[in-house]
């Protein structure tokens, strides 16, 4: 939907629908916003054909303390706009010296600032966590939450509850050699839910390879099956006399193997299995030998396909167990984390009739969102739902650093920023600016 990529100028970009400013680290991003600031409490070039309240313009970031600074700087610009209005002196500020040459009532306009100023306490200006919470505390109705649900849910302490309750009601009780499977890869509880962090907190998550039927009892007579072929005949010797390189583990390891297949225990978490599955063998074949064949060797390609195949159910089981576990005891002490903030806004704007969106719409009719490139699917789905649907001009402008956008460590989401870069009517190219010349 972009019409084109358009050099950034504060002055005349415009101010409807979707716009995406992209800025690196440097540009200036946090002065942009101040100036942006100015025009909408102004009124200058605005879709709305009014100037807006300090507490209509919808401004989110990603920390407390970059609200803070945005708000403090805000402030101070909107300072120096009112001197510069009160004067006549815009010492040397190009900026501000346009939005006075183009005002046609500079009293008006020096009111607007001056009560922006008194109002900046009010100013709508959130971590996108903070702005949820917000809104789904004032518009219980509209979003469909509980009156007196608390937000502030810790998330690790729910988190290590329920991978406690995981560990007694579903680990504890499998099976010996599958128990011993699982204990191999969560060793304790708390184990379990660092594991598991990386994966609960995410939107629309699919894991894979997908649950597969794999027969636990059926896997274990094949094991012992296996181990007593191997132990039976000359299989040890003849791997020996083969074509397996010297150097390879699969030889270095045969007297352990045949250890293994002695030992009373099938261990299934042993790399044992692996090692002697066909296709490590081929791997240890001498160029132009033989791949080794024998009953043994095919049961134990048998064993560690299955042992891979519980690996994976065993990681849907947890995965699907700990997710219940963690919503029963939200609902069970009525409390939200703020993951829930997220999803629970984006579930509400985005119901089929929902009056929510044109209601958010209409108390901030613009919305920009500073280091864009850290926003993930569902936030988005959240601002697209209200802003990119709306057909009463209201505005989204997004601001971010598409060089940052791959860094998913902290939060970023490169095919979030992309798909927003298509979706936006313009693309902005923000440059290094000058704070007193932006010519």
């Amino acid at each position: 939907m972009i019409d084109a990529d358009i050099t950034f100028n504060p002055m005349t970009m415009p101010l409807d629908h979707g716009q995406l400013i992209e800025a690196s680290a440097g540009t200036g991003k946090t002065y942009t916003i101040t100036n942006l600031c100015l025009r909408l409490l102004l009124g200058r070039n605005s879709p709305w054909q009014r100037p807006l309240a300090i507490n209509e313009i919808l401004i989110l970031t990603f920390t407390i303390a970059a609200t803070s600074e945005l708000k403090h700087r805000i402030s101070k610009r909107i300072e120096e706009a009112r001197r510069v209005f009160r004067t006549g002196d815009d010492n040397g500020d190009d900026f501000l010296r346009h939005l006075l040459e183009a005002s046609s009532d500079s009293s008006t306009d020096l009111k607007l600032l001056t009560a922006a100023s008194q109002l900046i306490d009010e100013a709508s200006i959130f971590t996108i966590h903070g702005f949820c919470a917000r809104v789904l505390g004032e518009q219980t109705f509209e979003s469909g939450t509980l009156f007196d649900q608390e937000q502030n849910a810790e998330r690790d302490q729910v988190l290590k509850l329920a991978a406690e309750d995981c560990y007694r009601t579903l680990i504890m009780p499998l099976p010996a050699d599958i128990r011993q499977l699982a204990l191999t890869l969560w060793p304790n509880p708390a184990t379990l839910a660092r594991k598991l962090s990386r994966f609960l907190f995410r939107a629309e998550l699919q894991i894979f390879p997908a649950q597969t039927a794999e027969d636990a009892n059926t896997l274990v007579l094949k094991a012992h099956d296996a181990q007593n072929l191997w132990t039976d005949g000359e299989l040890e010797q003849s791997l020996l006399n083969g074509d397996l390189k010297k150097s390879s583990k699969q030889y270095k390891r045969l007297e352990q193997m045949t250890e293994f297949c002695t030992s009373p225990g099938i261990e299934l978490d042993n790399e044992l299995w692996e090692i002697y599955s066909a296709e490590s063998l081929a791997g240890a074949v001498k160029k132009g030998g033989d791949l080794p064949i024998h009953p043994a060797l095919e049961l134990i390609t048998e064993v560690h396909t299955g042992i891979n195949t519980i690996t994976t159910n065993l990681w849907h089981q947890v995965y699907a167990s700990v997710s219940s576990l963690m919503q029963q005891h939200k609902e069970t002490w009525n409390k939200m984390t703020v993951d829930d903030l997220l999803t629970s806004l984006a579930a509400a704007v985005n119901k089929p009739g929902s009056s929510l969106p044109d209601s958010m719409a209409s108390r901030w009719p613009v919305a920009m969102i500073d280091e864009f490139q850290d926003t993930d699917n569902i936030q988005n789905s959240i601002f697209s739902r209200v802003y990119h649907d709306s057909q009463k001009g209201h505005s989204l402008l997004t601001i971010g650093d598409p060089k940052q956008a791959i860094y998913s460590f902290r939060g970023a989401d490169v095919y979030t920023y992309i798909n927003t870069r298509r979706l936006s009517n313009r693309l902005h190219k923000q440059i290094r600016l000058e704070k007193t010349n932006l010519k």
